[in-house]
C-alpha cells in the first residue's frame, strides 16, 4: 500500500488468484494487498468496485499485521533467521513495506532476530571446515552488514570461539582425502587451488599442504 497509508475510494482494478488459495487485489492506484480467498468473500470484494474504508482499515491494520508476525513466528520457530530474509520472505507473503518494518520491529523488540548474533552463531559453526573470508562472504549474502559482521568476529575472537584457518585446512585436507607426503606436483597444485577457491590465505595454504 501507499506509505501515507491513504485508502479511502479505493477501487478494485483486477483479482488475480495465486497458489494456496491467495489472491492478489490489484487497486485503481496500482497499490497490491495479498488476501486469501475466503477473505475476499468475507468482504464481498469484488473487481471493479470501491473497498469501503473501514474494510480496508481492519484489513491493514489488523488482519495483515498479525499474519505478518504470526508467519514470522512460525519460521523462527524450527531456525534462526537474518533480517533480510524475513523482509524477503514477507515481500513474497505480499505484505504492504510498511507492515514488513513494522513486524521487524515487533520481532526486535521480542529480541528474536539480531544479526550480531547470528553472525557470530555462524563463526562458531563454519569455522572449523570454512575460511573466515569466507564466511564473511557467506554472511553479506545473507544481507548482514560489515560492521555487524565485524562486531560479531571480534566477539567470537575474544570468547575463543573460533577453529585456527590451520585447523580448518586440516579439515578438508582430511575429506578430500589429501596425502601430502604422497602428492605429486599436480595433486598439490589442485588442493592449493581449492583452498584458495574457499579463502584462505597462501602462506597457510602452503604451510599445511
Amino acid at each position: 500500500m501507499k506509505n501515507n497509508w491513504d485508502y479511502r475510494q479505493m477501487y478494485i482494478n483486477e483479482i488475480k488468484e495465486l497458489p494456496n488459495k491467495r489472491r492478489q487485489v490489484i487497486f485503481d492506484d496500482e497499490s497490491r494487498l495479498t488476501l486469501y480467498a475466503g477473505e475476499i468473500r468475507k468482504y464481498g470484494m469484488k473487481t471493479g468496485e470501491e473497498v469501503p474504508e473501514d474494510v480496508m482499515d481492519e484489513i491493514i491494520k489488523e488482519v495483515l499485521p498479525k499474519r505478518a508476525k504470526l508467519r514470522c513466528l512460525n519460521l523462527l520457530k524450527s531456525r534462526p533467521y537474518t533480517e533480510q530474509r524475513l523482509r524477503e520472505k514477507l515481500n513474497e507473503g505480499g505484505y504492504p513495506s510498511k507492515i514488513i518494518d513494522d513486524t521487524i520491529e515487533y520481532l526486535r523488540g521480542l529480541k528474536l532476530i539480531n544479526d550480531i548474533e547470528y553472525a557470530r552463531n555462524y563463526f562458531r559453526c563454519k569455522s572449523s571446515s570454512k575460511s573466515i573470508r569466507q564466511i564473511m562472504n557467506e554472511l553479506m549474502i545473507k544481507g548482514i552488514s560489515k560492521s555487524d559482521i565485524d562486531i560479531a568476529l571480534s566477539e567470537a575472537k575474544e570468547y575463543d570461539e573460533l577453529a585456527t584457518e590451520d585447523e580448518a585446512i586440516e579439515r578438508l585436507i582430511v575429506k578430500r582425502h589429501y596425502d601430502r607426503q604422497t602428492a605429486d606436483y599436480e595433486q598439490k597444485q589442485k588442493m592449493r587451488a581449492y583452498l584458495f577457491s574457499k579463502g584462505f590465505r597462501m602462506d597457510d595454504i602452503y604451510r599445511c599442504t
